[in-house]
């Protein structure tokens, strides 16, 4: 920090608010490390339109890969900007097989048996306030939703791929999830 005159009554004053400036520049600095990142922006990018690929994946896998999909995009169309993107949507156990048959050809074989669990949150509405719960069994125990993380369609994933593709480049997608079933 400069001081302005140098006096004995601002070098105090700047002790004294020293240690809240630096609490207030660590803020600042996490928040600007952590908001390209957080899920709302993906939500605001994607009910705004605001990226071309808005429409060409689901809203969901949007809002949670959508900082890995764009640091992919500046290199559109290579195999690490495929493999990126494809961990981060099916997760990192998700099996990639690139094959290339023929100069231009690209076949891309992607194999996942991930499932996500959610727990069933139900909600009441007390003191015209939301209240959240977790819905249980008949034994107390959670009721849990599986789904497939990611893509659920090879269609999905064609159209969205027609974003990163090289031009030139011929690619076939084979999508198998949950075991191949």
């Amino acid at each position: 920090m400069q001081f302005f005159k140098g006096d004995a009554k601002e070098q105090k004053l700047v002790q004294a608010l020293t240690p809240i400036f630096s609490s207030i520049r660590t803020s600042r600095n996490t928040f600007y490390n952590m908001a390209y990142t957080a899920f709302q922006l993906g939500e605001v990018i994607w009910d705004t339109g605001s990226s071309p690929i808005v429409g060409k994946v689901p809203r969901n896998v949007f809002r949670e890969a959508f900082p890995e999909i764009f640091n992919a995009f500046q290199e559109g169309g290579s195999l690490e900007s495929y493999l990126t993107v494809f961990r981060k949507v099916f997760g990192d156990e998700v099996d990639i097989e690139f094959v290339v048959p023929e100069p231009g050809h690209l076949q891309i074989n992607i194999s996942s048996d991930a499932l996500r669990g959610a727990n069933f949150i139900g909600y009441d509405v007390v003191d015209n306030q939301f209240e959240h719960y977790e819905v249980l069994d008949h034994e107390g125990d959670n009721i849990v939703f599986q789904s497939i993380p990611g893509f659920t369609s090879q269609y999905e994933v064609e159209l969205f791929l027609v974003e990163m593709i090289a031009g030139g480049v011929f690619v076939e997608v084979t999508l198998s999830l949950g075991g191949g079933e």
